[in-house]
């Protein structure tokens, strides 16, 4: 592998790189400036190798290059596209929605509410006169179970 296809790589966790001698191995790490992987070998030991020396790297997604990842992100973004344009169907429901609610509409339901309320205040004061006058009757009667 020449220099510029090593920098020009996409380089992951668990890259696997076919070294000449050596075989496949799994990349530990990466370094660009000496423009060479560490690779594990067995018996757990790690060796540098520099990038003439690599056959062939291969991604953990099994591509050579990052064409996977680039479907990957075109069809995030086609998802993402997808609910934007869902979103904005709901607002523009939703303001349609608002404007069929006409000001005479509106009213109406402020005019309902207000009657309401009139009718629960009207009960209100009712109930109040019926416990101040229950208020006299027991305040009046030293013993209020005996009717006069």
């Amino acid at each position: 592998m020449t220099e510029q296809d090593f920098l020009r790589q996409i380089w992951r966790a668990y890259d696997t790189v076919t070294v000449e001698g050596v075989g496949t191995r799994r990349v530990l790490n990466v370094c660009f400036p000496t423009r060479s992987v560490q690779i594990a070998l067995a018996g757990g030991n790690r060796e540098w190798v520099r990038c003439e020396v690599i056959a062939e790297h291969q991604c953990q997604t099994g591509e050579p290059d990052d064409i996977a990842t680039i479907e990957a992100l075109h069809n995030r973004l086609m998802a993402a596209n997808n609910r934007n344009e869902d979103l904005q169907r709901i607002v523009s429901e939703q303001k349609t929605k608002m404007e069929q609610w006409s000001i005479g509409e509106l009213k109406k339901c402020v005019n309902k509410l207000d009657t309401n309320l009139t009718v629960k205040m009207k009960t209100m004061h009712a109930i109040e006169a019926a416990v101040a006058r229950i208020n006299e009757f027991l305040d009046s009667n030293p013993d209020p179970f005996k009717i006069p």
